[in-house]
């Protein structure tokens, strides 16, 4: 009988102690509670597409050959049309230089769109009439490699016409990938944080980060028992 009283006493004054002892810590937990809420409420995850800084290979590859190709599409009919004057029995030097300089002008649009076109599809934040401009500094720098050739050889050489031609692509290129603009990443990992951040506990004075550590250690005491 005197041991069962024991155990009853014992029981009792534990429980007693227990509730007694966090009692302290109701305030200091309903703090933590009421900076988590806080905090978990100010999230503002956004849902979107995540786009990349960088081109991928493939789409590097297509500027590279959509460039050239609608260069030459866009300026094979004033090229058709500067030949003909030249083998024109009527032949204008007017005329000539206006279709020349059409050509050319359409070679160099045509690679600014052809680039602007293949990149968009990864940066559409990408500026057509920067890509055009870019084109155009690709194309000053294409004459002056042919005038640099035209100096040294009496013909040409293929290497030259080659890199002359390419110059515009080349430099719309550069433009898409180190120099245009790309859009804000948007989405989870993109900016935004998906976990709690610690600027709600900043509240939180060191007496009741320390009363909470004693609180979860008088818990995990509970649940040992």
């Amino acid at each position: 009988m005197k041991r069962i009283l024991a155990v009853l006493i014992l029981v009792f004054s534990g429980t007693a102690s227990s509730q007694t002892t966090a009692f302290p810590f109701n305030e200091t937990e309903k703090k933590i509670q009421h900076a988590a809420v806080s905090d978990t409420s100010s999230l503002n995850i956004q849902a979107g597409p995540v786009y990349r800084d960088k081109h991928n290979t493939g789409n590097l590859i297509g500027q590279a050959l959509v460039g050239p190709a609608l260069s030459f599409g866009f300026s094979i009919f004033p090229s058709v049309g500067c030949l003909g004057t030249l083998f024109s029995d009527n032949s204008n030097n007017d005329g000539f230089t206006i279709l020349a300089g059409t050509a050319v002008a359409a070679y160099i649009l045509g690679a600014a769109t052809g680039v602007h076109w293949v990149a968009r599809a990864q940066n559409p934040k990408i500026s057509y009439w920067k890509t055009a401009g870019y084109s155009l500094m690709g194309g000053v720098a294409g004459a002056g490699v042919l005038w640099a050739f035209s100096a040294k050889y009496k013909t040409i050489p293929w290497t030259g016409v080659t890199l002359a031609l390419a110059s515009p692509t080349i430099a719309s290129m550069i433009y898409a990938s180190y120099v245009a603009d790309w859009p804000e990443k948007t989405g989870i990992g993109a900016g935004q944080s998906s976990g709690l951040s610690s600027r709600n506990y900043s509240s939180l004075s060191h007496k009741d980060l320390i009363e909470s550590s004693m609180l979860f250690n008088i818990r995990i005491m509970h649940i040992e028992f």
